[in-house]
């Protein structure tokens, strides 16, 4: 390490440990609470009730909805707060969300919270719904539209969704519930035609390429699945569970099934349990709960709710009566809230979710004091360099920013206009790339800089420029790829990318040669090598990224292989003017900061992009920051530990810290985690390894 942790670091730590291990108990002690929803004819009767733990009754009950024509299905997150969907009219949906409802006392229903609903949401009778805190998204089956779709978790109005899945196209109908599993990465649609449809490596893919697989349950003459409406994954069982309400003219075909091995079941597969019959009382079977053993059936036809114990232990084809029968009045759907049954499977590991960013302060986070600064955040800035380019050639300068924020200052570059770019070898080496003059560019190469005390005025020991052969004017992004023997120039002068031997002195000739942005117009500003797939990607300032793979073999003579341009659910281009970019190799994200418009110092934008390897041509976002809460006016560069996103921002003198960037998905308008006042930032760059 480069500088050594400071003692409030460890304190913080210490602290934050002691009140990790509280939480995580006191959520091991609270015990499941089970609420439903119940949808009669009538709008007065529909209400939120709590179960007694016993199913005698309900316990609490919260009604008085107004302004809509019917409830349908709720979900709660890990803080108890109630999302659920609702039918605004016949045509049009809602979610509603109510801040602290589990727990509370019995009463009519407030004012929500907030309201996601309007017609840029295409909300349409949603029925099933489910919050994912670490995904940072409300996904809902969208019945209506037949599709689902994803909000962000602090969507609010008539908000676009940031994602939207068709997934029953190819089978008709439409879809009723979801389910997503943290540990398998899975997230689970149960379809109106009988087929629960698959999409594993969600939070990766995000659906973009479809289903990838679709499981049938289907008995000795064929499929027996008619209707699916619930639908629940077990985990330690590895275990799919259904219900199916059966032939819209029916009240007394419904179904329950379990599907084993669910993680890797495909097409059709015959039912480990299969429960139906005049004797189960399964009319409509709309939504199921399940408890780690017993599963509980909202079944609205018979105005039920029934407990069937020791579910999976019913092997086979099973006509009998539920252990257990609640009358209640049209229960709609099932969800858990508090305890263990209120978060995902993965959470079960960490206790933890995703935090939220916390909304910037009125006199704005930048003027935190160190101490504060240090208890924010345990982000670790121990090999993380920036440069500073003021108006003022005396201040500009290469930081290291260190774990206190003090930094520790590198300048007096005196024969220079000004600083661009950092990029650090293994060696510890500092590349920097420089204005001479107006009509010259260089790179500047600093041996052993990494880990070194602060300096004033060091000299470089070599330098690469020169207009004879060089021609390297307004340089701005450079990258070092030691096992290509390359430093990588983006060179936005000309508009063109020269690559130069990592040994290079002077005025030398570039030994690479690339002119990606030709029939994009603009230039270029930075780039980034992907070792691991062998992929060039480089940043245009009119939007689009353009790609070379297979770059070792052919280091970019056979030209752009694909361009990459940042879209919206439409298609319609977001991005304005790229600047830096960074390959995030295990989530196959390509990320992305933009700076907006050039008269324009609140416009810049932030993304993260599926499926980088492959992606081509227009590319819907799956991370986007924009708007006034962010602070980004001028995001000229970015850097990525694997977790969080750093950002230069230059406009508003500063540097933003985004944690669990890639997992916050969707459009979000919110304040960094982190603001560090620094002048006029331009880039940023790892050393040591990062």
């Amino acid at each position: 390490m480069l500088f050594k942790r400071v003692s409030p670091i460890l304190l913080c730590m210490l602290v934050m440990a002691v009140l990790a291990l509280g939480v995580a108990q006191a959520q091991e002690d609270a015990a499941p609470t089970l609420y439903a929803t119940l949808n009669p004819a009538e709008l007065d009767n529909d209400a939120l009730v709590l179960l007694e733990s016993d199913f005698s009754g309900a316990a609490s009950t919260f009604g008085g909805l107004t302004d809509v024509v019917g409830i349908q299905s709720v979900w709660f997150d890990s803080a108890g707060t109630a999302y659920v969907t609702v039918d605004v009219t016949a045509e049009e949906g809602a979610i509603y969300v109510y801040e602290g409802l589990a727990g509370a006392e019995e009463m009519a229903l407030p004012e929500p919270t907030r309201i996601i609903s309007g017609g840029m949401t295409g909300l349409a009778a949603p029925k099933g719904l489910i919050v994912s805190e670490s995904l940072g998204l409300i996904v809902v089956a969208n019945n209506g539209g037949s599709n689902v779709l994803a909000f962000a978790l602090d969507a609010e109005g008539d908000a676009e969704p940031t994602l939207t899945l068709t997934p029953a196209a190819d089978f008709g109908g439409s879809v009723w519930d979801v389910a997503y599993d943290e540990a398998t990465d899975a997230l689970w649609v149960a379809g109106t035609t009988g087929a629960a449809f698959v999409y594993d490596g969600f939070s990766e893919a995000m659906g973009m390429e479809g289903p990838t697989r679709t499981i049938v349950p289907v008995g000795e003459d064929g499929q027996i699945s008619i209707n699916l409406h619930g639908i629940v994954y077990d985990g330690t069982s590895d275990t799919l569970l259904l219900s199916d309400v059966g032939a819209a003219d029916s009240n007394s075909d419904g179904q329950l099934f379990a599907i084993a091995d669910a993680s890797s079941a495909d097409g059709e597969v015959t039912p480990v349990v299969q429960i139906g019959g005049d004797e189960s009382l399964l009319g409509n079977p709309v939504d199921i709960a399940y408890d780690g053993e017993n599963l509980i059936v909202a079944e609205k036809a018979n105005d039920a709710i029934l407990i069937y114990e020791d579910f999976l232990s019913m092997e086979g084809m099973n006509n009998s009566a539920a252990t257990t029968v609640l009358e209640i009045t049209k229960p709609e759907s099932l969800a858990y809230a508090g305890g263990m049954m209120g978060m995902e499977m993965g959470d079960m590991d960490d206790a933890e979710a995703t935090p939220e960013s916390p909304e910037a302060t009125e006199e704005g986070s930048a003027n935190m004091d160190e101490d504060t600064m240090m208890a924010a955040s345990m982000t670790t800035f121990e090999s993380l360099y920036a440069t500073l380019n003021p108006a003022e050639l005396a201040n500009d300068a290469i930081t290291a920013l260190t774990t206190d924020m003090s930094g520790a200052i590198f300048n007096g570059f005196t024969d220079i206009a000004n600083i661009q770019s950092v990029w650090f070898d293994s060696a510890g080496n500092a590349y920097v790339t420089v204005d001479m003059n107006a009509d010259s560019g260089a790179v500047y190469v600093f041996d052993g800089l990494a880990g070194s005390e602060g300096m004033m005025g060091a000299a470089p020991m070599r330098m690469i420029g020169g207009q004879s052969n060089a021609g390297l004017v307004a340089p701005k992004g450079l990258i070092v790829i030691e096992s290509l023997d390359l430093i990588l120039v983006a060179n936005n002068g000309p508009a063109n990318v020269k690559g130069f031997s990592l040994m290079a002195n002077g005025d030398v000739s570039p030994t690479v040669f690339l002119q990606p942005s030709v029939d994009f117009g603009g230039s270029v500003w930075d780039l980034y090598y992907a070792e691991d797939i062998d992929a060039l990607f480089v940043a245009g300032t009119t939007g689009a990224v353009f790609v070379y793979d297979n770059f070792s073999a052919n280091l970019g003579s056979g030209g752009v292989t694909r361009t990459i341009i940042p879209a919206d659910s439409s298609g319609a281009q977001v991005s304005i003017n790229l600047h830096g970019i960074v390959y995030d190799s295990q989530r196959d994200l390509l990320l992305l900061s933009d700076v907006g418009a050039a008269d324009s110092n609140s416009d810049g934008q932030l993304f993260a992009l599926p499926n980088a390897s492959t992606a081509d041509g227009s590319t819907r976002y799956i991370v986007r920051w924009a708007g006034d809460q962010t602070m980004l006016g001028n995001p000229v560069d970015i850097a990525f530990d694997g977790e969080n996103l750093i950002v230069a921002e230059k406009a508003n003198d500063a540097i933003l810290v985004f944690e669990n960037f890639a997992g916050r998905i969707g459009l979000r308008n919110a304040a960094a985690n982190q603001v560090l006042s620094f002048t006029k930032p331009e880039s940023i760059a790892y050393a040591s390894g990062m």
